[in-house]
């Protein structure tokens, strides 16, 4: 395949993923092997990459509007205002009577209205470059009010988006409504092409269970306000999810982030918040929390999220013990540090020093990037 088309056919992928296409290297692999080795009719690629790279029926609607889309992108055309519209009409059907002034006029507000959207574009195309930005900029290093308050939006707005996808997600299964036709199509590659195996996907009869915990002490200052809405968009309304903060004593946040009204919801939570941005004491809070679930078995199926840097200021050997239990009683443990993503970054606090070889997944949460890239481990559960 020459250079060119390999390179735009990677962005192709890439504009997939970006609306919601779930597509890994090895579906991306495929697809490059079907159009690799000829250069088939336009036709027989769009069916072909439609067949492997659509999940479900929404995608499969979709697809055949994207590709034309980003293959062949039509210009958009420039709106033309009433009052344009207006004056045109009367130069074309009166000329005489509206004279050479009513056609200058005509011209000036044409190139008026011209700059007034090329303003309009750029604001918008401005404001999609902030956010894009945001999303790759530490947020220890955010100062201004309204790029805090910018990624507090965008972090409830990607949560959300994200716990969608994941309830939407089918599974692999021996029998189901769907098939697979990715694996198929994958199979039968083998067999030249002949889909002699088929496999099936369903969706799965409930989610696992999630629970976060929040460390909001005053070494967690800088990341606080956008982890409670992270936290507060992927628990939602869901009867299966908790959140809670930890800092001197932990504190159940689950009822107050599930209010619809965020006006609400920061209400609730500023009547509980109190201790929040002083000490910590991880070992007593999760100390708490496996006492409170000794006789529950909901653990075993959830997945427990940790957003904390670590610094604990209670007994090393408390803090030990109770997590290596809530390692054994959850079914993937991940903790996310905000201080993994800065360069040079070693654990060397007690706490994570403990808490590491228990850890199913160690990853940064430093910027709004990072806190996307937890879709992947959550829709592996």
């Amino acid at each position: 395949m020459p250079a060119p088309v390999s390179t735009r056919f990677l962005k192709f992928i890439a504009a997939l993923r970006g609306e919601g296409f779930v597509i890994g290297p090895r579906e991306a692999s495929d697809a490059l092997s079907l159009i690799a080795h000829n250069e088939p009719e336009l036709s027989a690629v769009r069916a072909r990459l439609k067949v492997l790279l659509s999940m479900n029926r929404d995608q499969w609607d979709r697809f055949d509007g994207l590709f034309d889309a980003h293959w062949f992108p039509k210009p958009e055309p420039r709106p033309v205002s009433e009052w344009e519209a207006a004056a045109s009409i009367i130069a074309m059907s009166s000329p005489s009577i509206a004279g050479q002034t009513q056609l200058d006029e005509a011209g000036a507000v044409q190139e008026e209205s011209g700059r007034q959207v090329q303003a309009s574009g750029e604001i918008e195309q401005s404001s999609a470059s902030t956010a894009e930005a945001l999303t790759r900029i530490d947020l220890a290093d955010i100062a201004d009010p309204h790029e805090l308050a910018e990624a507090e939006r965008i972090a409830l707005k990607l949560a959300k988006a994200m716990r969608l996808r994941i309830s939407r997600r089918l599974r692999a299964a021996r029998r189901g409504p769907r098939l697979d036709l990715r694996r198929v199509i994958r199979a039968s590659l083998a067999r030249g092409g002949e889909p002699t195996d088929l496999y099936f996907k369903k969706r799965p009869r409930r989610q696992a269970p999630l629970v976060v915990l929040l460390d909001v002490s005053g070494s967690m200052n800088a990341f606080v306000r956008v982890f409670v809405q992270f936290a507060r968009g992927l628990a939602g309304q869901r009867i299966d999810a908790e959140v809670h903060l930890m800092h001197t004593r932990l504190v159940d946040a689950t009822a107050a982030l599930s209010e619809r009204e965020p006006e609400r919801a920061m209400a609730r939570l500023a009547k509980i918040s109190t201790g929040i941005g002083g000490g910590t004491r991880l070992g007593a809070c999760l100390c708490d929390f496996n006492r409170a679930r000794r006789r529950s078995g909901k653990l075993k199926r959830a997945a427990v999220i940790v957003f904390s840097d670590g610094y604990d200021s209670g007994p090393e050997e408390v803090f030990a013990r109770e997590f290596e239990l809530l390692a054994q009683r959850a079914k993937k443990l991940i903790w996310l540090n905000p201080l993994s993503g800065r360069a040079g970054y070693r654990p060397t606090t007690l706490a994570m020093h403990a808490a590491l070889p228990h850890i199913d997944h160690f990853a940064p949460a430093n910027t709004l990037a990072s806190l996307a890239a937890l879709e992947v481990e959550l829709g592996r559960l």
